[in-house]
């Protein structure tokens, strides 16, 4: 009975050990993840093509933004149905929100094929881009999509998960 107990509380004592430790470890992953990283990632500094337009087959870098205007990336995908939904609410805004030194990207990570598969049958007078995912956004990270991502100056200035209610952005 001795015996049981003794190796009961050490059983124990080493349970609490793995629970603290493990509560350490995540709250300073927590503390250190949520630091804000403002600056463009790496691969976009070393002045790789990183995105394609779909309509004009342009393709851009880092270098071919300009410093002084303000850019919206808009990540997305063909099986997101919030972002296909979102898709309108952009439209009807977007002459009022993207003009002059303001720009939007509407960037899936996607295969080409499929995504201009999805937009032949569609009316969407948007910007649409392919992103290749090996040199694109490293950090900030896209968990989600939507995703949008507000840069200027090189910098993050925002960073939006999940759709947006465009009607608001000024």
């Amino acid at each position: 009975m001795k015996l049981a107990l003794k190796i009961l509380g050490v059983i124990g004592a080493l349970g609490l050990l793995v629970f603290f430790g493990l509560t350490y470890y995540v709250m300073n992953t927590i503390k250190n993840n949520s630091k804000r990283d403002n600056s463009i990632t790496y691969s976009l500094v070393q002045n790789k093509t990183v995105f394609k337009n779909l309509e004009t087959n342009k393709t851009y870098t880092i270098n071919t933004l300009q410093n002084d205007t303000t850019y919206y990336f808009h990540f997305w995908a063909t099986y997101c149905k919030p972002c296909i939904k979102e898709f309108d609410d952009i439209s009807t805004n977007y002459n009022r929100i993207f003009k002059g030194k303001t720009k939007l990207l509407v960037i899936s990570f996607e295969d080409e094929k499929k995504i201009t598969n999805f937009l032949k049958n569609k009316n969407y007078k948007l910007p649409f881009y392919k992103a290749d995912s090996t040199q694109f956004f490293i950090k900030p990270n896209i968990e989600i999509v939507p995703t949008t991502i507000v840069v200027k100056n090189n910098k993050v200035i925002d960073k939006g998960l999940g759709t947006i209610n465009w009607a608001e952005i000024n």
